[in-house]
């Protein structure tokens, strides 16, 4: 059965890359580029198996989508992966309880082994 992943990146060429990687992995991409969309589809009640956010959106803030995420009963198990070109992970992990994190630019198969690694 395919996992599901919800990723949320504002850049369309990052996107589509990340779409393109992990569907060939596999999996269900359904891609966000922004905090309101990624949001409203978490009102609605889905639930991926991975999170995969950038850091920083267009109108919001990444580590405080995954503190949403992770303060959420119905959510918290799930894990996330952040990723960004300006935070560091120890940053990240100050204010979010990311399981994973992936620095900007990233190698595709050192993020296809990271979310391989999340999903089993």
């Amino acid at each position: 059965m395919k996992k599901q992943v919800w990723v949320i990146e504002d850049d369309p060429d990052i996107g589509e890359i990340v779409t393109f990687l992990l569907d060939s992995d596999g999996h269900q991409v359904r891609l966000f580029e922004n905090a309101a969309s990624f949001e409203n589809s978490l009102s609605q009640g889905e639930k991926p198996d991975l999170f995969l956010m950038d850091v920083m959106l267009p109108d919001g803030d990444g580590v405080a989508l995954c503190e949403l995420v992770k303060s959420n009963q119905d959510l918290s198990h799930i894990p996330v992966m952040m990723m960004s070109a300006h935070a560091s992970f120890a940053k990240v992990r100050l204010s979010c309880r990311a399981e994973e994190f992936m620095p900007k630019p990233f190698d595709i198969d050192e993020l296809s082994a990271k979310v391989q690694q999340l999903l089993s």
